[in-house]
């Protein structure tokens, strides 16, 4: 977005564009940006090849026609998948490709709260050799739990990790991580600078690293291959109309894009884990009807209700749009002007004014 707006003639250099996790145009936070992007490089009259990828999207003909592109489908994973839940020490699974159930028994706490039996389960198999991943819904859950773990278990120091980052900047996550790598244990959450991010990922990919406690962030963009990954169902998100924060459960693409971080190609030759931990029947009856039974959502997209400044600003300033009348054209090719056009069309007042707002 930045390139376009400051070089908008780049685009005539470009033969391909790649936009990967597209589904994250359904992101409360990001979605509306990369729609505008998106939307800005189908009408550049840029004769680019297009390619989307995302592992958690369903057909949809309308994100495709807005896309000018086909849907293409393949469901066979590399490496087999175990999606399942833990409850009362036992795993019970679905393998990805195969569609076979089958249950096997995790060593680690059975009985106590969530939490404990994720973080238990995940040092017994780091015991064993295995590597987890473990997402949280908040960043003080992922400092907490790792410095929790890293005095409960008794692994060999990450000394190439810790000698990395004594080279860095002191800050409080700093500190805290190299008290947690001396047992092999790491944090990841956006409190962190990029240095310290990129320290944690680097080793945990050399095996240095036996666990990471991380945000759902990690789960996009950041490739990771892992034998096991362990999900708190609830993840933090902000009410638009209030401005307050709540706790809402994973939805099912949410879910499925971060246990398929588990069994990544280039780690494992024979399957990944992917963890729900319940601690009661009804919660696992729960689990299974929102993440096995459950179709995935439709991509619904966020440019609805934003405040309009930065984009038409944006627009003017990339010479995308020299007029209202060029904003509102703009605004009526995105992907929420497709999806919306008759009630764009039956409000064109209320539209006008919008665009009248922004432009003030």
């Amino acid at each position: 977005q930045q390139l376009l707006t400051r070089k908008a003639r780049m685009l005539h250099g470009v033969g391909l564009v790649v936009a990967d996790e597209i589904q994250m145009l359904a992101d409360p936070e990001r979605g509306a940006d990369l729609e505008v992007l998106l939307t800005r490089l189908r009408l550049s009259q840029v004769p680019f090849q297009f390619v989307g990828l995302s592992a958690v999207l369903r057909n949809n003909d309308l994100l495709s026609r807005w896309l000018g592109a086909r849907f293409l489908e393949h469901y066979e994973r590399p490496v087999e998948l175990r999606r399942g839940i833990l409850f009362e020490g036992e795993f019970a699974y679905q393998t990805y490709n195969s569609r076979s159930q089958g249950t096997e028994p995790l060593p680690g706490a059975a009985e106590g709260p969530a939490w404990k039996i994720m973080m238990s389960t995940a040092l017994a198999l780091a015991a064993q050799g295995e590597q987890s991943l473990i997402f949280l819904s908040d960043k003080n859950s992922t400092r907490n739990m790792a410095s929790r773990a890293a005095e409960e278990f008794s692994g060999a120091p990450a000394v190439e990790a810790i000698e990395d980052l004594r080279t860095l900047e002191e800050t409080r996550s700093r500190d805290m991580l190299i008290e947690c790598l001396q047992s092999g244990i790491a944090f990841h959450n956006a409190d962190m600078c990029i240095e310290e991010r990129s320290v944690v990922e680097r080793h945990f990919r050399e095996g240095s690293i036996r666990v990471i406690c991380a945000t759902p962030t990690l789960a996009v963009g950041v490739n990771l291959p892992v034998r096991n990954v362990f999900l708190e169902p609830m993840l933090w998100d902000n009410d638009k109309a209030t401005g307050q924060m709540y706790k809402r459960f994973l939805t099912k693409a949410e879910y499925d894009n971060m246990g398929g971080r588990a069994g990544r190609l280039s780690l494992e030759d024979s399957f990944g884990r992917s963890v729900l931990v319940a601690t009661t029947p009804l919660e696992k009856t729960q689990f299974e009807r929102l993440y096995f039974e459950a179709e995935l959502e439709e991509l619904s997209p966020q440019l609805t209700g934003v405040d309009l400044e930065t984009h038409a600003m944006n627009l003017v300033a990339a010479r995308a749009a020299h007029n209202r009348q060029d904003i509102a054209r703009f605004l009526r090719h995105t992907l929420t002007g497709m999806r919306y056009a008759k009630a764009l069309s039956d409000r064109e007042d209320s539209f006008q004014e919008k665009i009248d707002v922004a432009v003030r």
